[in-house]
């Protein structure tokens, strides 16, 4: 936990970084947790039974960490509910154990912006800075109002920059594990069916890096088709633009053997 006392009236915020196998990029990630301004945070951390010497990291950094665990677990959402069981911030941030806090004082800037929230507001989010594997990077996040049509057929908000309010899991308990890719579309959208989440403006939360099972052009299809799954239960149609996004999606895995070389269908 990072040193020194909570602003009196200001929400606490609880970090959740689930690992496996990252020993290389954990320790990086949790220093630039440690370096923010802002007071308080409370690390938690989701071990999926690492045998790199993620553990002994981990083990390293106790004095600085809230409550952690290390064992075998179902995927990612599985360990995300581990952690949020852990858990005691009002508000819950989820890191990637290869990401890193973009600035110093990335997390006071959005905290104090979250303090004048509503409480209807359940999401908030800032900037992302999505770093390539040649080093190149985009800027990721925007105003509500660009990305909720794009919704429709991929996750339009920034994962890295999204703070998640406790009263989301009361209303609506942790994610769904069933999905292999779209836990987290399958909340974010039930969430915001009930109010849009708030737009920190140009607070630029982290760096995330290139990566992930739902990033690879093989994975479109399968991306698409657990969004959908998620849109029937909202009762949601089917809209020109996942449809456009699926017949993309054809062509990428039919180029992604040539391209994503070891990539998952």
């Amino acid at each position: 936990m990072t040193a020194g006392a909570i602003p009196q009236g200001t929400p606490t915020l609880s970090i959740v970084i689930a690992t496996y196998n990252c020993a290389d990029t954990l320790q990086a990630c949790l220093d630039s947790i440690h370096a923010q301004s802002w007071p308080g945070i409370e690390i938690v951390v989701a071990d999926g039974g690492s045998t790199d010497g993620t553990v002994e990291l981990i083990r390293a950094n106790a004095d600085r960490l809230g409550p952690w665990v290390s064992e075998p677990d179902r995927g990612i959402y599985d360990a995300w509910n581990k952690a949020l069981e852990l858990a005691g911030g009002d508000w819950i941030h989820f890191l990637g154990g290869d990401d890193r806090l973009h600035a110093r004082d990335s997390i006071a800037r959005a905290m104090t912006r979250i303090a004048d929230l509503p409480d209807a507001v359940t999401l908030a989010y800032g900037q992302v800075r999505f770093v390539r594997a040649d080093g190149s990077s985009r800027m990721m996040g925007a105003p509500w109002e660009t990305l909720a049509p794009r919704m429709q057929s991929e996750m339009s908000l920034p994962h890295q920059g999204i703070f998640h309010a406790r009263r989301l899991f009361d209303r609506h308990g942790g994610f769904d594990d069933g999905f292999r890719i779209a836990g987290d579309y399958n909340l974010i959208m039930r969430a915001v069916a009930e109010h849009p989440p708030a737009y920190l403006g140009d607070v630029v939360i982290a760096d995330q890096h290139a990566g992930g099972t739902s990033g690879l052009r093989r994975s479109r299809i399968a991306t698409l088709r657990e969004f959908r799954r998620v849109q029937r239960a909202l009762g949601l149609p089917v809209r020109p633009r996942w449809v456009w996004a699926y017949a993309k999606g054809l062509g990428w895995r039919a180029l992604s053997r040539f391209i994503d070389v070891g990539a998952g269908a």
